[in-house]
């Protein structure tokens, strides 16, 4: 639970929203898998395949103020061998976009991964075009580690992943 923010478990009921944001062009254009497009049915069972996973945690994004569902973040390639997961956000609602909701919710995450299920390393990838999640990475404590040149074919041209990384010992939550 933050100040703006609450983590919970992503739900079967959830599908219909989060198919919505998923279909959802813009919402979707920085995303690494490209899973859209996406049917209910699809989702849904994606949601409830998620239960007793060890390498998967998926958690929805709500404003505390309201309980309205916003986005979701989440932990995978969990390995309990090397104490390291990857790391993933979305942020569904687009006129909630800027407003610091999913800097919160990721605080959250990386204190709950390191504190609570003691890994030792995050990883993510982020397109170099998305200027607005590198900027809050690197606010988070992550660093740059590699970058994959014209490894994503994204809008009709290939973009750079950049490969970032945040160790426990870095993590100032």
């Amino acid at each position: 639970m933050g100040e703006h923010v609450y983590l919970r478990p992503v739900e079967p009921e959830d599908a219909e929203r989060v198919t919505r944001w998923m279909n959802d062009r813009e919402t979707t254009r920085f995303i690494l898998s490209g899973r859209y497009p996406l049917s209910v049915a699809k989702e849904r069972a994606f949601l409830e395949g998620l239960y007793g996973s060890e390498e998967k945690l998926q958690v929805g994004i709500c404003l505390a103020e309201n309980d309205l569902h916003i986005g979701m973040c989440g932990l995978h390639d969990i390995s309990r061998i090397h104490r390291s997961a990857i790391l993933g956000i979305l942020i569904g609602e687009r006129t909630l976009l800027g407003k610091g909701h999913g800097s919160e919710a990721l605080r959250l995450l990386i204190d709950h991964a390191f504190r609570r299920l003691n890994l030792h390393r995050l990883e993510l990838g982020v397109f170099h075009t998305n200027a607005r999640a590198l900027a809050c990475y690197r606010k988070l404590g992550f660093v740059e580690e590699g970058r994959l040149r014209k490894n994503r074919f994204v809008e009709g041209e290939y973009v750079d992943e950049i490969v970032m990384g945040l160790l426990r010992e870095e993590w100032k939550g």
